[in-house]
């Protein structure tokens, strides 16, 4: 565990003196005062305590560091899908956000692109100002499209799909987008519509 003074970056930013944050924390100032200074590291009991106490993630407080992403000005068709391998939850994240679900940190994957002969393709039929979204996809509970995300430039709309259904949705049509869609056997898929 190292100290680049990220606790007292964090009481800093919290406006807090070391006074208050022995107090919450059940400890002395002059404990915090030597975690500030180096002299000394937190108890590894009260990593958790010091991580939900600043807002932090745990590792933050045991890396010592704060790794800042760069303003995101891009546009939204860049966002990451990842899936909990558990419980099956859809998060969508800028790139370089940690996100976690059921105790793990969920990485991003690369969707495969589809093409009009792979069985996970999902045709789109422009109907008045919405895109329905249409597939020959199984739709058991075995395998199945899982959910539907249509990427714009300024939105992300997810929609969730179930076993026994058929495999159709309407989407509002803005412009040209991007589908990400999982599949409960074979990962992520995506196509430009």
């Amino acid at each position: 565990m190292k100290n680049d003074n990220v606790i007292l970056k964090l009481r800093k930013e919290k406006g807090i003196t070391q006074q208050q944050l022995g107090d919450a924390l059940g400890i002395t100032a002059k404990a915090v005062s030597k975690w500030e200074n180096g002299a000394g590291l937190p108890d590894i009991a009260l990593v958790t305590a010091l991580a939900d106490y600043f807002g932090v993630d745990s590792r933050v407080i045991l890396d010592g560091s704060i790794a800042e992403n760069s303003p995101d000005m891009g546009n939204m068709k860049k966002t990451k899908i990842m899936i909990c391998p558990l419980c099956g939850g859809i998060s969508a994240a800028s790139e370089g956000m940690t996100v976690t679900c059921c105790g793990r940190v969920l990485e991003p994957a690369d969707p495969v692109k589809t093409s009009e002969d792979d069985e996970h393709y999902i045709e789109a039929e422009i109907v008045e100002d919405e895109w329905f979204l249409t597939s020959n996809h199984e739709m058991t509970k075995e395998h199945h499209i899982t959910f539907i995300a249509y990427l714009s430039g300024d939105r992300i709309e997810i929609v969730r799909q179930y076993p026994e259904w058929e495999m159709q949705t309407r989407i509002k049509k803005r412009g040209h987008g991007r589908l990400i869609y999982g599949c409960s056997r074979h990962g992520l898929f995506s196509r430009i519509i």
